[in-house]
């Protein structure tokens, strides 16, 4: 797996912190801050025998260029891109698969293509649900639901229904 030195500019923030995205590295080049900027990648590859860096390449990162997805449907748009769903809630996505939701803050979110959505949050990881379930989410490590209580005092509640416990994430 790639270690956290990437090869982002010398004036990017925080340029060798790595997010991880399901035990997956993600340079700091392609978080929400980046969004309307220009960033910079390569590719790499590493083996036994060492390793090879591909061609910077220069890249621009759309502001909002929403691509409707499943998911989506029957959510109204409200002032400033906001988007207002009957399940999920109020969010503002940005069109490269982040959003920043009301309550749970910031969000990778994937369409699944059968009306669901999968959701990567820091500190959590990968979650699934649809608006059949929600506020049930499916937590991918564990393989356990989780139950969204609520948002208070910066911190996302939630309880694991098996074992009846309540945790708190960082909003």
């Amino acid at each position: 797996s790639p270690d956290k030195n990437w090869n982002c500019p010398r004036t990017f923030p925080n340029r060798h912190k790595a997010y991880t995205f399901g035990g997956n590295f993600l340079p700091p080049c392609i978080v929400p801050e980046s969004l309307g900027k220009r960033i910079y990648a390569r590719a790499y590859a590493r083996n036994s025998a060492g390793e090879t860096y591909g061609a910077p390449k220069r890249l621009q990162i759309p502001e909002n260029n929403i691509q409707e997805s499943a998911w989506l449907n029957g959510a109204e748009s409200t002032t400033g891109g906001w988007r207002l769903s009957s399940w999920f809630g109020t969010f503002l996505p940005f069109g490269n698969g982040w959003l920043y939701h009301a309550e749970w803050g910031w969000l990778y979110a994937q369409d699944d293509h059968h009306g669901g959505v999968w959701l990567w949050k820091q500190d959590l990881g990968w979650l699934w649900t649809t608006k059949d379930v929600y506020p049930y989410l499916h937590h991918h490590e564990s393989s356990e639901w989780l139950y969204f209580l609520k948002a208070s005092n910066g911190k996302v509640h939630f309880i694991r229904p098996n074992a009846n416990v309540v945790e708190s994430v960082v909003k």
